[in-house]
């Protein structure tokens, strides 16, 4: 079983060709044992160079490397000691410059709106599509042609629990145009019966406790050129309520645009993994990837 996991593995990462490699794991061909350690340090101060870019990047930046079996059983234990790789990488590109955000895109706004704010407010998630990465609870509205329909995919649909459920898309920064062309979709939901009723059957799938009572939603982060007046470039009349992130990335707002109170917590704090963007200006960065391993 050992030798069967190794060969595996070898064959994986590239390394069936490597004479010193194959030498490591030649005893392991006789043993009985159930578990094994292997100090690669030797190996790697002597042939780190080498290696593909793939391994070169998984020993610089880890301590231990495990293989285990479809029980979640270590089975093989690669090890090794500290040493310094500092300019290990000399025919490599430049390393690319990160900074913090200074924009917030569409992603966010979806994070920010799942996360943050319907969780918050108690809402249950049905369906997150992100841009680019769209799942399997997709919207077929037009029910009856066949493969030629259109497939939908809505950034979050929700809903909060015996009251209503709620469609939202979201945009990365306002803008009137996009905001307004969102509006206009998302209200075919309410007036469409065909629209309609593709919601009601993504829930009969997919979550059968939501409301068939619809409520349209957009979020969108405001940088910060946006002013009150631009949301009177869009017709509000036409949504249920909007997610607003300010300039500042911060905090974010909540408007119910009628009578109706859709949320308890109207503003909060942003709360994001720590992320970053690819700096326009190049820098220095070698000593943040300086280490030992």
């Amino acid at each position: 079983m050992i030798t069967c996991i190794v060969y595996c593995f070898i064959l994986g990462s590239g390394l069936y060709n490597n004479k010193e490699f194959n030498k490591l794991v030649e005893p392991l061909k006789e043993s009985k044992r159930d578990v094994h350690e292997i100090d690669i340090s030797t190996f790697l101060s002597e042939n780190f160079n080498s290696l593909n870019k793939t391994l070169r990047t998984v020993f610089k930046f880890s301590k231990e490397f495990q293989i285990i079996d479809t029980k979640e059983d270590v089975r093989v234990r690669f090890i090794w000691k500290k040493f310094k790789i500092q300019n290990e990488f000399p025919t490599f590109p430049g390393i690319t410059p990160v900074q913090n955000r200074t924009l917030f895109d569409e992603d966010d706004v979806t994070y920010i709106s799942v996360h943050n704010v319907l969780k918050q407010n108690g809402y249950k998630i049905i369906a997150v599509s992100y841009p680019g990465a769209q799942g399997d609870r997709v919207v077929l509205a037009e029910a009856g042609t066949g493969r030629s329909q259109q497939r939908r995919y809505i950034d979050i649909i929700s809903y909060l629990p015996k009251s209503h459920s709620a469609l939202q898309e979201n945009k990365g920064k306002f803008s009137p145009t996009s905001i307004q062309a969102e509006i206009i979709e998302l209200s075919k939901y309410k007036k469409d019966k065909g629209y309609k009723k593709s919601i009601e059957n993504l829930f009969d799938r997919f979550d059968k406790q939501a409301p068939k009572v619809f409520k349209i939603g957009v979020g969108f982060w405001a940088n910060s050129k946006f002013t009150v007046k631009h949301i009177q470039q869009i017709t509000i009349d036409s949504l249920d309520y909007f997610i607003y992130i300010k300039a500042n990335q911060k905090d974010w707002i909540v408007f119910d645009t009628g009578k109706s109170k859709l949320f308890s917590t109207t503003t909060g704090k942003i709360v994001l993994p720590k992320v970053y963007e690819v700096s326009k200006f190049a820098s220095n960065q070698l000593g943040f990837f300086e280490t030992e391993i």
